[in-house]
């Protein structure tokens, strides 16, 4: 797999090259301004495209008059389609590129189709074009748009990375280097070749979905929905692909799910208990009001999956054609952040099968003289069936509250760096962007242990890798947060706020709000310098058991002088069944009997313009 790798990169390496010569126009970034026309790839919900979907065995005419299908030109990995139109100004200037990407793609196993849909495109237009940018692969005609149609075809530059089982990993623009009136003189974000190496690996594309700036493919109005199955919806040609996006990530042997969902006699024989919590709502678990977002860790079920799923269940899960049947994503085994840089390692702790576990404190040496650049971190617990969450800090060793050599710990309120949370346990930067490991520190780590029935011995690791060099983006975390509350008792619905002001212009990445058992409700809003106020995360319905990271799909942009605040609800009252003492006064503290109220959220300063002569 290595191997592999290695040689994607240099092919890609190449096509960045053949992109950077075929660049026409000046280089100029695309931009955002309200009412312009210059349109750059942004990223989409996948959800609501169709990813993860089987796509038909759809039959397609070539320019030479043959008939051939999707499996004929697929690849023993898989499938790159790439929509085209002769005639589209951003396809033209994209169309040097594809040969490069041809070579990519069948270095990786997966082959090409060419799939024109302009109507009035022939035989001479795909003929020339293969001629004028030495296109090798296969080249359909789809006059009629039926095949567009099937697929969901939205521009002429639009591409599709299918896996070996045609199930649809990848939909949107081939890179972002040309766009709709602009030209860079080579790609930042090369979404279809890393789609390919995801596929290749048997992964997930850290993009599944972008938008794909081109001339936009009117489809007849009697077009089928996207990847609509023929028959019904079975195990083999839905169901089993729900599942493995949706569900084996934790609910598989050593992960922290009560149970594996990884075949069908897995799903079914948990049915019961799997229809009531989707018709719930409550797995796969996800607490944000749909009008926020969006984010790219929003796990929630579409509609259309959720309905499927339910009536799958319903149906007692009827089995369908093993020649539908999907390719279960490659699940790694060990570090997912890849071979760390280095690992550290905690203390063993016994976690007994029964009762409350107060948490627990750690000391990890790793300081060093200078600062380093932490580009991805990953903490995996022995024994996760156990393991709530761990908290990571940065700290100085110093004498304090605790005694001597434990070092200060402040309830998490600053020097927040990393966490292990339900359904997160690791993180990789995008490129360009790291945290700072301050030198002198050393790593703190805060364990909440969580009883299961069976004593276990957990003995926590945590990996990193480091960034080569200092980034241009530094990611800073911040707590937003209140300690000197009081929750009355009785109290059913206490708001707890705090708030911060940006020194400088700034981007938001993510959020991670947190409190402890009495916490029910939580939101974060920005407010600008002339009053105005926007909620921008909307949890109505905050769940102690998953602290869940809120990572945006697109950073927000802040000026210098805006606020965002964060709020807190809290139910101190006999109908809050985790209430550990409604007739207490709560007070902020680190044990889950006491409350917190911190908003976390990840941001990258902007550097002044001014300052930097930009």
């Amino acid at each position: 797999m290595r191997h592999l790798v290695i040689s994607l990169s240099a092919l890609a390496a190449a096509a960045v090259a053949v992109l950077a010569a075929t660049a026409a126009l000046p280089a100029e970034g695309p931009a955002d301004t309200p009412g312009s026309v210059v349109e750059a790839p942004k990223p989409l919900d996948p959800r609501t495209l169709r990813i993860g979907e089987l796509v038909p065995d759809l039959a397609v005419t070539l320019a030479d008059g043959a008939t051939s299908a999707l499996s004929k030109a697929a690849g023993t990995k898989g499938l790159v389609i790439v929509a085209r139109s002769e005639g589209c100004p951003v396809g033209r200037k994209q169309a040097p590129s594809l040969a490069a990407i041809e070579k990519i793609a069948q270095g990786a196993g997966l082959g090409v189709l060419f799939l024109n849909v302009a109507p009035k495109d022939g035989p001479e237009a795909a003929a020339q074009a293969a001629k004028d940018y030495g296109f090798a692969s296969p080249y359909a005609l789809d006059p009629d748009r039926a095949v567009a149609a099937a697929l969901g075809v939205r521009t002429t530059t639009e591409c599709f990375v299918l896996d070996a089982a045609r199930t649809l990993r990848y939909r949107g623009a081939l890179d972002d280097q040309v766009g709709l009136g602009y030209v860079l003189e080579a790609p930042r974000n090369m979404y279809v070749v890393r789609a390919i190496e995801a596929v290749a690996a048997g992964r997930l594309p850290l993009v599944e979905a972008t938008s794909a700036p081109g001339c936009v493919v009117e489809l007849p109005a009697a077009a089928s929905a996207p990847q609509k199955a023929a028959n019904a919806v079975t195990w083999h040609n839905r169901i089993s692909r729900i599942i493995d996006r949706n569900c084996v990530d934790c609910h598989r042997d050593g992960e922290a799910g009560p149970f594996p969902l990884v075949t069908r006699d897995d799903v079914l024989a948990q049915a019961d208990m799997m229809k009531f919590v989707v018709e719930k709502r409550s797995m796969p678990p996800w607490f944000a009001a749909a009008e926020c977002g969006p984010f790219e860790t929003d796990r929630s079920l579409s509609d259309r999956d959720r309905a499927d799923l339910l009536a799958w269940l319903r149906a007692d899960g009827p089995l369908g054609d093993a020649k539908d049947a999907a390719k279960p994503l490659v699940r790694v085994k060990g570090w997912r952040i890849g071979k760390p840089d280095l690992v550290l390692e905690g203390k063993d702790f016994d976690v007994p099968a029964s009762g409350v576990v107060q948490y627990q404190y750690q000391w990890i040496e790793g300081s060093k003289s200078e600062d380093r650049w932490v580009k991805a971190l990953e903490v995996r617990p022995s024994s996760p069936g156990v393991v709530h969450h761990v908290l990571v800090f940065t700290r100085t060793q110093t004498k304090d509250r605790r005694g001597a050599g434990k070092g200060f710990f402040d309830g998490g309120l600053t020097g927040y760096f990393a966490a292990m949370v339900p359904g997160a346990d690791y993180f990789v930067y995008p490129e360009g962007m790291a945290k700072k490991w301050p030198a002198g520190t050393d790593l703190f780590v805060q364990i909440h242990y969580t009883p299961n029935g069976k004593p276990a011995k957990d003995h926590p690791s945590i990996g990193i890798v480091f960034a080569k060099d200092a980034p241009k983006e530094e990611v800073r975390t911040r707590g937003i947060f209140d300690i000197a509350f009081k929750i009355p008792p009785g109290e059913e619905k206490h708001p707890v706020h705090g708030v911060w002001t940006f020194p400088q212009a700034a981007k938001i990445l993510e959020f991670m709000p947190h409190m402890h058992v009495r916490g029910t409700a939580f939101r974060y809003e920005l407010e600008l310098e002339d009053g105005t106020k926007k909620t921008i995360l909307d949890i109505p319905r905050y769940d102690f058991n998953w602290q869940i990271v809120y990572r945006l799909r697109e950073p927000i942009d802040v000026p210098k002088g805006a606020r965002l605040h964060a709020t807190g609800w809290f139910d101190n009252s006999a109908k809050n069944p985790a209430n550990p003492d409604p007739a207490a006064t709560v007070r902020f503290g680190e044990q889950t009997s006491e409350e917190m109220m911190i908003g976390y959220f990840d941001w990258v300063p902007v550097p002044d313009a001014a300052a930097t002569g930009k």
